[in-house]
C-alpha cells in the first residue's frame, strides 16, 4: 500500500468508529426526515449525474456479456460446462455466449422470457423457488449476477439453487447492493443520493421518479448479514470457496449526520449500512459421503 492509501485507511477507520459510537448512543427520534429536508437533499445532490451502473443499450449489453463470459469460465477452472444455468438472465445475451461455446444444456431462470429468445436456451419461468423443469443434482455450472436482491425470500431461492448443482458443480453468486447500503434502493439512475430509502418515505421517492417518468426496480428488504450468515453456514455437502463483499467506509460521515434516522431503522447489524455487493463462489461436494 502507498502512504496515501494507508492514510486513507486510517482516516476511514476513524470516521467509522466515530459513526459507530454515535449510533450506539443515539435515540431513534425520527424514522424519516420530512419533505423540506427531502427538497434540500434533492437540491444538494441533483448536481451529480444520475445514471445506471451499466450500459443497457444492445451494444453495451453485448460488450458486457463478452467480458463476463471469460470471468465466469475462470470460476469454472476454464472448463466449458455441459449443463449451465443462469438465475436472472434478463436479455439472455450472456447465456448466448455459453450457447456459442457448445454447452449441451442451457437454462435461463427468470419470471419471463427475454424479448428475443434463443432456441438453444430453455427458459424456466416458474421462478428460482421452483425450477421444476431442472432436475436436482444436474447442473455443472450455475451463476447469478445482480439478481437475488430483487427476489422475495432470497435465501430459500439460494437453497433451491444448491439442490440443482451436481456433485462437483460450481455456483458463482453476485448479489447486488443490499437494501440498507448506500445504493441498495437502486435509485441512483434517478437521483445520485446515497441512502434515499433510509432517509425518506418511499412516497417522496416515487413522486420524484414519476415526475421524471423514470421507474426503479423493486428490491427486497434483506440485509447483507442474512446473506453472509447463510453462506458461512452452508450444509456439509457444499463448500464456500470464496466470499467477498464491497465495504463502503467512506459513508460514515453521511451516516453520522443523520444518525437518529439510521438508528430508528432498528436493524440488528450496523455493518449492513456499509456492505454493498456480495460475491461468493460455492462448490457442491464430490465426496460420496455427502451425496444426496
Amino acid at each position: 500500500m502507498t502512504i496515501r492509501q494507508i492514510a486513507a485507511k486510517y482516516k476511514n477507520q476513524y470516521f467509522y468508529n466515530s459513526a459507530r459510537r454515535a449510533f450506539e448512543k443515539a435515540d431513534a427520534k425520527h424514522f424519516f426526515l420530512d419533505k423540506n429536508k427531502f427538497d434540500e437533499y434533492v437540491e444538494r445532490y441533483k448536481i451529480y449525474t444520475a445514471a445506471s451502473h451499466w450500459d443497457y443499450s444492445p451494444l453495451g449489453q453485448e460488450m458486457i456479456a463478452k467480458e463476463r463470459i471469460g470471468r465466469l469460465l475462470n470460476y469454472n477452472n476454464n472448463k466449458i460446462p455441459e449443463y449451465v444455468c443462469e438465475i436472472g438472465p434478463g436479455s439472455g445475451l450472456l447465456l448466448k455466449q455459453f450457447a456459442n461455446l457448445g454447452c449441451k444444456k442451457i437454462y435461463g431462470v427468470d419470471i419471463q422470457q427475454p424479448n428475443n429468445p434463443d432456441s438453444r436456451i430453455e427458459y424456466v419461468t416458474d421462478g428460482v423457488h421452483e425450477m421444476s423443469h431442472i432436475e436436482d443434482s444436474s447442473i455443472d455450472f450455475m451463476y447469478s449476477i445482480d439478481c437475488f436482491e430483487h427476489i422475495p425470500n432470497p435465501v430459500a431461492g439460494l437453497k433451491k439453487c444448491l439442490e440443482k448443482l451436481k456433485p462437483g458443480g460450481i455456483f458463482y453468486l453476485q448479489i447486488g447492493a443490499n437494501y440498507f447500503s448506500p445504493w441498495g434502493f437502486h435509485y441512483y439512475h434517478i437521483l445520485k443520493m446515497p441512502y434515499p430509502n433510509i432517509l425518506f418515505p418511499e412516497e417522496y421517492l416515487k413522486e420524484y421518479a414519476k415526475a421524471r417518468n423514470i421507474s426503479y426496480p423493486w428490491t427486497n428488504r434483506v440485509p447483507a448479514h442474512e446473506y453472509i450468515s447463510f453462506l458461512e453456514k452452508l450444509t456439509p455437502d457444499t463448500e464456500l470457496l470464496s466470499l467477498k463483499y464491497d465495504y463502503m467506509w467512506y459513508f460514515s460521515r453521511f451516516i453520522k449526520k443523520e444518525i437518529e434516522v439510521f438508528k430508528a431503522k432498528n436493524i440488528p447489524n450496523f455493518e449492513d449500512y456499509y456492505i454493498g455487493e456480495i460475491y461468493a463462489l460455492i462448490k457442491k461436494s464430490e465426496t460420496s459421503e455427502y451425496m444426496r
